[in-house]
């Protein structure tokens, strides 16, 4: 329902001419904005960009991922000699060049050094008895993956100062629910199964022993084995603190003696803290553990190393970096699952192993090359600032269903958040950087190997090992960043009570410090909002102001936010996506449900906030679009925020196994439950986007 034209103020600058083109080649005025929010924002962006064939989905932030990428695939394929005061720059040049050039190589010759890496971890199908504990800490110290149990460290939920070793149960090839009952998804299971054994036939061909039928034995064995640790991984979900003997007794195993001092032994950990019997550990599956414990005493070893092989397969990603043989496998099941067209181009297999193993030195490069500004930096914070404090307004104006002290308590966890915007200045210290990644010598950089594969082992062991040398040190919550600054995203961290906006996800179109206010608190705002809601979701409310897990709401607050969680579920778990006829399940989503609405009403709440104290600016309109008013106008910079196009194979993947809501329903849900925006777009009582019943958090 677009407004007629008012004398007000308009804005013509370049930014603003550029924010009118972006919105009026993203919307379709066709569709009634109080009908379908969504369509009317994303309409022309959904018809205008199509997905790419290699891909499974494409979205406003995938197109800006997109275009970091290209910026930094120039840097890394620069020809002139790497020189670098940073060791872990140079290496991540170093091993993206090298995975890249591993590609034109002959498809034996590619096989070839995948058995070489395979036999640099072990022989495979090694038919001995090595008792699997055994087996887990070879994988673990010669290809820095840990199979079936992931050993990490954490911090102490109850002492959020303090890391401790925590044992959770490691990820499996696909969806554990599948895994755990063939039935409920057969095709996939039978992709994944022929998955498996074209991959390892692909690979044991090389081996004069191979033996068709004994392989195809072995692949039905290993994924049955697969299926029994998503049962178990399925199980009641016991989160536990407990001391390391208590957790020998609890699972039959001395983890201690077993599992841990072997590991310290073999990676050298003696000079910091050993892991004594009365150190308190987590352990985030205990079921997990002693199902598994019993299920590996009854398994043969050639079970359990075949399937530790799957995974260093699957970990080393070798369906994308390795071989084009083996590329075109992985591409082929990929096909099945999320309906791609096309196989990746390599360049972008590779990119994505340095942004997923070395993105701190991708961050350094990005912020390096004046990607991102200091100025930026300034106007970023000083949005979040505005986020936040607009935050303890809303918590303060809450008359209805917080009790005093839980409400005290509410404003003094936003007041306490730690907001990590853009970039930590220690990344720009090669120093510092170098011992993030325990790089620290050019023993990497100088080795005589020519196998690439083996080299990214040798990285990976000393990145795992780097991560247990951390136990001694207290946690510092200034450098608490939940990722890489040049990763596109945003984050909260419950044990920590931090917030993280890196300066990957502060770019146009969601950030520009020259945009009108609207864009930027319409855009990247309800983002920041999205995040400190997360503080108040299902399971960071547990949490107090330091991160500590503690109950300190009282019973009646507790029951009253129930009541209105609970309206979320119901609101949400009603929405059908009309692609592939699958409702939404509002159980699985309500985290970011909750945080989707808390995140635009905290925003808008914010943009007034910051107008009224500058008058003029929320008078602005857009020359090119001076139907609408400013208040109009950061609707649908939300809107246009989460344009997408998704395959229906990707979509049926996000429904059943992640916990966001469909896009259209990340937009028209938080609008329909904010009268704010009703009253903008003057939508009748009754319509779709003006609902007689509204869900509300606060």
């Amino acid at each position: 329902m677009e407004m007629t034209k008012i004398s007000e103020n308009y804005c013509s600058s370049n930014e603003c001419y550029e924010t009118a083109r972006y919105m009026k080649s993203s919307m379709n005025r066709s569709i009634d904005p109080c009908i379908d929010f969504y369509q009317f924002t994303c309409g022309g962006w959904i018809q205008s960009n199509p997905i790419d064939k290699s891909e499974h989905r494409t979205s406003v932030v995938e197109l800006i991922k997109s275009k970091h990428r290209l910026l930094m695939k120039t840097i890394l394929e620069e020809h002139r000699p790497i020189r670098s005061r940073s060791i872990a720059i140079d290496f991540t040049k170093y091993l993206y060049r090298k995975c890249n050039n591993f590609g034109p190589q002959s498809n034996f010759f590619g096989l070839s050094k995948v058995k070489q890496l395979l036999r640099h971890i072990w022989s495979l199908n090694e038919n001995d008895n090595e008792p699997w504990y055994r087996l887990f800490v070879h994988v673990t110290t010669q290809g820095g993956i840990q199979p079936i149990f992931e050993i990490g460290v954490r911090a102490d939920p109850t002492n959020s100062s303090v890391l401790l070793l925590e044992f959770k149960p490691s990820r499996l090839g696909i969806n554990d629910r599948d895994l755990a009952n063939f039935g409920e998804n057969p095709k996939l299971i039978e992709a994944y199964g022929n998955y498996q054994l074209a991959m390892m036939r692909t690979i044991c061909k090389l081996n004069p022993n191979f033996n068709q039928t004994i392989l195809e034995m072995d692949i039905q064995d290993m994924l049955e084995f697969e299926s029994k640790l998503a049962k178990a991984k399925l199980q009641l979900k016991t989160f536990a603190k407990m001391r390391l003997k208590h957790m020998v007794n609890q699972t039959g195993f001395d983890w201690e003696q077993m599992i841990v001092k072997p590991l310290w032994k073999i990676f050298n950990l003696t000079s910091i803290k050993q892991i004594e019997s009365d150190d308190k550990v987590i352990i985030t599956n205990l079921e997990y553990y002693a199902k598994t414990i019993d299920l590996l005493n009854k398994t043969s070893s050639r079970v359990v190393q075949n399937y530790m092989t799957w995974f260093v397969i699957l970990q080393y990603n070798l369906g994308h970096i390795g071989p084009e043989s083996l590329r075109l496998l992985a591409f082929q099941f990929n096909k099945f699952r999320y309906g791609k067209k096309s196989i990746r181009p390599r360049w972008r297999s590779c990119f994505t192993m340095v942004s997923d193993d070395l993105s701190w030195s991708l961050a350094r490069l990005f912020i390096e090359k004046n990607y991102f500004t200091m100025n930026e930096k300034h106007n970023a914070s000083k949005l979040t600032d505005s986020i936040q404090s607009a935050y303890i307004d809303l918590l303060n104006s809450n008359k209805t269903w917080l009790d005093r002290s839980t409400q005290i308590g509410s404003i003094r966890k936003i007041q306490n958040v730690f907001k990590n915007v853009a970039y930590p200045n220690w990344i720009l210290n090669d120093t510092l950087l170098d011992q993030y990644y325990g790089i620290t010598d050019s023993t990497l950089l100088n080795q005589t190997e020519n196998n690439f594969l083996i080299i990214y082992s040798m990285f990976l062991r000393l990145k795992l090992r780097t991560i247990y040398s951390q136990l001694p040190v207290k946690i510092d919550r200034a450098n608490s960043w939940i990722f890489s600054p040049f990763i596109v995203n945003a984050g909260y961290y419950w044990t920590r009570n931090t917030l993280t906006i890196g300066a990957g996800l502060l770019k146009a179109p969601l950030f520009d410090s020259n945009y009108p206010s609207f864009v930027n608190y319409g855009r990247i705002g309800t983002l920041i909002g999205h995040e400190f809601t997360h503080a108040f979701d299902n399971i960071g409310r547990q949490h107090d102001e330091t991160g500590n897990l503690r109950n300190w709401w009282s019973r009646q607050s507790i029951m009253n936010y129930h009541n209105r969680s609970t309206c979320f579920i119901r609101q949400y778990g009603q929405l059908m996506d009309e692609t592939i006829g699958v409702k939404v399940n509002g159980v699985s989503t309500l985290s970011e449900n909750i945080a989707d609405n808390g995140g635009l009403k905290v925003a808008y709440h914010a943009f007034i906030r910051e107008n009224q104290n500058n008058g003029s600016e929320r008078m602005i309109r857009l020359t090119d679009l001076p139907m609408y008013t400013s208040e109009q106008l950061f609707f649908i910079a939300f809107g246009s925020s989460w344009c997408a196009n998704h395959r229906a194979e990707s979509i049926n993947d996000r429904l059943h196994y992640q916990s966001y809501a469909p896009n259209s329903a990340r937009v028209n849900v938080p609008v329909s439950n904010l009268d704010a925006f009703a009253r903008a777009f003057n939508c009748p009582a009754g319509s779709p986007m003006n609902p007689d019943h509204r869900c509300l958090l606060w």
